[in-house]
């Protein structure tokens, strides 16, 4: 399905704090969910960290859990630091944790009401934090979780985008 009247395709900015994993991980699983559903003429992603620093990075282990499980190569996925040209071009920002709506808010105020929490896609709201022990079990519920809330979210944020879409066209698999 091809764009009509020109359109450009609407960003999605999603956005952790330090992208050592969130918005990383929800990015490789929104991206692939915009390809396998052939939305990737329709919706332009972009993850990004509040911390400039620490773009490029995974926590420990989730690189090779994410090949192991889900055959997706992390090690060729970069995050993005987030600047004022992106915040202004994008439809919705998809943010991690509620206390970075307050921090982007304060820092831009042209970002007031294009901010909603990553897991509302999921139609509940909740804080999604890296986790604090990294151990095997911790990680593979972490990426779960992200993975659970794409799967089930794709619908909504087409609504969001106003972008009708028919969710029995949606691909859930895996």
């Amino acid at each position: 399905m091809g764009l009509e009247n020109n359109q450009t395709p609407k960003i999605v900015l999603v956005v952790c704090n330090s992208t050592l994993s969130c918005s990383m991980l929800a990015g490789v699983f929104l991206q692939d969910m915009i390809e396998r559903n052939k939305l990737k003429e329709r919706i332009n992603l972009i993850t990004t960290g509040l911390k400039q620093a620490s773009h490029k990075k995974f926590l420990p282990g989730v690189v090779e859990y994410v090949m192991k499980n889900y055959r997706f190569d992390l090690t060729t996925y970069e995050s993005l630091p987030i600047n004022l040209q992106y915040l202004e071009q994008a439809a919705i920002i998809l943010v991690m944790e509620s206390k970075q709506t307050v921090q982007l808010e304060a820092q831009y105020p042209l970002v007031t009401g294009k901010i909603r929490l990553f897991s509302e896609l999921s139609g509940k709201v909740f804080d999604l934090t890296e986790p604090v022990a990294l151990n095997c079990e911790s990680l593979a519920l972490h990426i779960e979780r992200i993975r659970e809330i794409v799967l089930t979210g794709t619908n909504r944020l087409c609504n969001w985008l106003d972008m009708p879409f028919v969710e029995s066209n949606i691909i859930y698999a895996y």
